[in-house]
Parts: C-alpha cells; sequence; structure tokens
C-alpha cells in the first residue's frame, strides 16, 4: 500500500556529513526517534510498538501537507510502502514530551460508553508496521 511519510530535514552543519538518504522522525526524538532510510523498511521503536504505537503515515499528500504547514518547520514528504495499515486506536500522545522521547498519555474523559481522548490524531494519519521511502514529493 502507498501512503506518505514526514520526515524531518536537517539544514545544520553536521548534515553534509550524515548521508542524504538517511532522515529521522518529523516529530519524535530521543528514544522515541525512528531513522528511515531510502529503499529499506524501517520499524518503530520496540519499547512503543509495545505500548500499541507504531509508525504514522498519512493517506494523501493533502493531510501530510496540512500537518507540515501547521507544525513542522523543517520536513519533507516520501511516498512510502507500508505494511500494515489501520487507524490510530491508541490515544493522541503528547508531542511536546515525545520530543524528549517521553511517552506521556492524556488523561482520557469519561462519557456514558467509556474513555474518551480530548486530543485526536491529525487528519488523514493512520498507524503502520513497517514504511519503506520510495521517492520525495515535497
Amino acid at each position: 500500500m502507498i501512503a506518505y511519510k514526514v520526515v524531518r530535514v536537517e539544514d545544520k552543519p553536521w548534515w553534509k556529513f550524515w548521508k542524504r538518504s538517511v532522515f529521522s522522525s518529523a516529530v519524535a526524538k530521543g528514544f522515541a526517534q525512528a531513522k528511515y532510510e531510502v529503499g529499506k523498511w524501517a520499524d518503530p521503536p520496540p519499547w512503543l510498538a509495545l505500548k500499541g504505537y507504531y509508525l504514522t503515515v498519512f493517506t494523501d499528500v493533502p493531510y501530510a501537507m496540512d500537518f507540515v504547514t501547521k507544525y513542522i518547520d523543517v520536513a519533507g514528504i516520501w511516498e512510502c510502502e507500508i505494511q500494515g495499515a489501520w487507524h490510530p486506536n491508541v490515544p493522541f500522545m503528547d508531542l511536546t514530551k515525545l520530543k524528549v522521547g517521553e511517552l506521556i498519555l492524556p488523561e482520557p474523559l469519561m462519557d456514558d460508553i467509556g474513555p474518551v481522548y480530548p486530543h485526536r490524531w491529525p487528519l488523514g494519519t493512520i498507524m503502520t508496521k513497517r514504511v519503506r521511502l520510495l521517492r520525495r514529493v515535497a
């Protein structure tokens, strides 16, 4: 299945020494970060997968572009092949904490039928077990 991955594109002095075909997660940092290499399969950090958090991608380019323009200042959008796809069935996490490698989940609100999470995943987000970057589209 084809999807679209937002990755961080650095413009730092050390960047020239790092292979241009290797990218990192756009949002996650530290122990929560995944590395993406063009043409190779990327997997989620094992500790996040055990908690139900896998790699996230977008179903369409417009969703990815909307996310980039609102939240990320240095990013690239890549067409990718994915293995397994589902709508996130875990609560949206605190992105500020995730950037430093911590997984802090918001407290759910309770309604008549159970927990409701106050935060939502960006539109078009799906989770997947594996991602392989194919070509840059933006």
